[in-house]
């Protein structure tokens, strides 16, 4: 940059000066972690330090410390070790639940300003963060679960009311309501298929003709005590109604026969079906017979009573002793193909 001179006096007097500038970014102060949110009990003194500070361009000269005007009366600030102190005046209930802040303001060698905001909570109730982290894990292992079938119009309910009272035990909260404040669900979902009544403490889920099968998750209801949230996860199981909805109850069955006793009978085990599939197993049937002996005197031996759901034995051929007979028998069922199922 040339700066240049004229003397009114003397006109055809001029000079000139070359300046030359240089910049250098500004690089404010801070601090090294940030500030984390203080969560204070009204009636129990508290002391925290501040994080270490980064200088940028140059030191910094002064902490400012500016709490909001009504927290200001509880805290003080020393300065040499950058600690904050509450006093735990009972006095401080009154700011319970409010959103406050203290203002830091990092200032420099050159008297410039960097501000910083740290949130605290005065907490009311005596409700720790040790126990709510602890709930919290129980609560997440013991999802609220229903189970729909896919492609069919339905709904079902369930209370969470259950869930609620758990709550209110593991944190004492019946005996701290006038403390703590009132306890509130909400769900948090993006999916159309839950409703909520919050005030039966009731869930739906609806299904209709164009619910596919899936497993959902995503889910949750949010509990909230005072400054602390608990979130109880929800899963859905829309299940299709196929061959693996159905299942006998014990897939193996073994008897022994002695030749000539005449007719013994083998009750097969009960068919088990999904809840709502609405499947019929009225019929069973034999899809395979595996033998050593000829598959004609083993399906003599060896016969299904599908009305009763027995299998009879009865023979009288001393030539079968000593060999087996197995047979594979499956239910035979109106919406869906046959399904194994059984074998004896």
């Amino acid at each position: 940059m040339t700066l240049r001179f004229k003397n009114s006096v003397q006109p055809n007097f001029q000079a000139a000066l070359d300046v030359a500038c240089s910049y250098q970014e500004y690089i404010a102060p801070t601090f090294k972690e940030a500030l984390a949110p203080v969560k204070l009990l009204f009636d129990k003194p508290e002391r925290w330090a501040l994080p270490a500070i980064q200088p940028g361009v140059f030191a910094v000269s002064e902490v400012k410390f500016e709490p909001d005007a009504a927290l200001g009366a509880f805290l003080t600030f020393q300065k040499d070790s950058s600690a904050v102190t509450f006093s735990g005046d009972v006095a401080s209930v009154a700011l319970a639940a409010q959103s406050l802040k203290i203002k830091y303001a990092l200032v420099d060698a050159n008297q410039i300003e960097t501000v910083f905001t740290q949130e605290v909570t005065i907490l009311a109730c005596r409700i720790s963060q040790a126990d709510v982290d602890a709930l919290q894990r129980t609560l997440s292992s013991e999802p609220l679960a229903f189970s729909l079938q896919a492609g069919k119009t339905g709904f079902k309910s369930l209370s969470y009311r259950d869930k609620i009272d758990q709550i209110t035990r593991a944190l004492s909260f019946d005996s701290q309501k006038q403390l703590c404040g009132s306890l509130t669900v909400e769900l948090v979902t993006a999916d159309s298929f839950f409703d909520h009544d919050a005030k039966l403490q009731t869930l739906l889920v609806s299904a209709s003709a164009s619910t596919k099968a899936e497993t959902v998750e995503s889910a949750r209801l949010q509990v909230r005590v005072s400054s602390f949230a608990l979130q109880i996860p929800i899963k859905v199981d829309f299940f299709a109604c196929t061959v693996a909805s159905l299942s006998f109850e014990k897939p193996f069955l073994e008897t022994n026969y002695t030749i000539g006793s005449g007719s013994q009978q083998v009750q097969l085990s009960k068919v088990k079906q999904r809840p709502d599939c609405g499947l019929s197993f009225d019929q069973l049937k034999v899809e395979s017979i595996q033998s050593d002996l000829p598959v004609g005197d083993a399906a003599k031996s060896v016969t299904l009573d599908s009305a009763r759901k027995v299998l009879v034995v009865a023979s009288n051929d001393t030539s079968l002793a000593g060999h087996s007979v197995k047979l594979s028998v499956v239910v035979d069922q109106s919406e869906v193909s046959n399904a194994k199922a059984q074998t004896v």
